[in-house]
Parts: C-alpha cells; structure tokens; sequence
C-alpha cells in the first residue's frame, strides 16, 4: 500500500479463527462491502492443518444470499495444504454487495481464519 493507504483501511472479519474438520465447516456469513471504494484484499490465514482446505469467494445483492454465485477473482487463493497466508484481491465493482468466504476442508482439521482489508466509502 503507498502512503496511508494502511492507515485508511478498514478491516472486517469474514471467518473469525475456527478448527474446522467437516465439509464446508469453514464458511462465514455475508458481509456487506457495498460502502468500499476500489479493491479488497481478502486475507485467508491458516495454522495446522492435516489435509486440504479449498477456498473460493461467493457474492450475493442481499444479506441472505439472493442471487449467490462464484465470485471469479483476478488473483489464485485456491487451497492450502500447509500452514500459510494468502491474499486475493478483487475490485469491489466485480461484487454484487456482498460477500462470502467459503472453506472446504477436504480433509482436515485446519484452523483458519479470513478478513477483507478495503477503503471504505460513504454509506
């Protein structure tokens, strides 16, 4: 980030730190990013795990999910198989106002944890 851009941005929890060890155990709830200007880096952190965990982003117009669909991101956050940090980054005009983090342990457990860093706008 340049200058303040770190200082300006938000951090909002999409998966809040969870051992998860069953299919699709890693999910969190949609978030609404209609307010953030720009990108979003969607952060995934994942301690020890003994398997597999896939990741993929939804988006949704509504906190309950109408119109749910893959969110295709400009950058790959796709599985973990050892104890890492990755980052996806997505315009927030790709998005249908909100979003969700979806983890599938493959096999597990894993303890995870997700958050988007944005620049927030006007309501």
């Amino acid at each position: 980030m340049l200058g303040n851009q770190a200082r300006a941005a938000t951090a909002t929890m999409l998966l809040a730190p969870i051992s998860a060890a069953a299919t699709a155990n890693a999910t969190g709830g949609w978030v609404n990013v209609k307010h953030i200007q720009g990108e979003m880096a969607i952060i995934c952190q994942v301690g020890v795990i003994t398997g597999t965990l896939d990741v993929t982003i939804r988006t949704a117009s509504t906190s309950g999910g109408a119109g749910d669909s893959l969110l295709t991101t400009d950058s790959d956050m796709t599985q973990f198989t050892a104890t890492g940090i990755q980052k996806i980054t997505i315009s927030r005009n790709s998005t249908l106002g909100y979003i969700k983090f979806v983890g599938t342990i493959v096999t597990g457990p894993a303890l995870v944890s997700a958050c988007v860093l944005a620049h927030p706008g006007q309501l």
